[in-house]
């Protein structure tokens, strides 16, 4: 069992068939193409010519640098859900 309805299970030739709720079946995704390069050579050279550089301090935060209010952070992401299945609206907790 899947998130919102959709399932996923093995066909009588042992291959996985994916269904939307409702039971149709997901079209199936193209193949993708075979890459022989550097696993991530297309993406850096994207990130090259937006003159985008990533070194190892590119996560470091700038505010500080204080530690992840674990708290705080799981207030403000998660949304218990209702009856109906859709999130309630809520926001940080309040402050102490």
């Amino acid at each position: 069992m899947h998130e919102e309805g959709f399932t996923v299970r093995l066909g009588p030739d042992g291959a996985a068939e994916f269904r939307w709720p409702d039971g149709r079946p997901l079209p199936a995704a193209p193949t993708a193409e075979a890459w022989t390069g550097l696993a991530l050579a297309p993406t850096a050279e994207r990130l090259r010519a937006a003159g985008i550089r990533i070194d190892p301090d590119t996560a470091t935060p700038a505010a500080g640098g204080g530690r992840l209010d674990v708290g705080y952070a799981i207030d403000v992401l998660w949304s218990p859900r209702t009856d109906a299945g859709k999130p309630e609206a809520s926001g940080p907790a309040p402050s102490a």
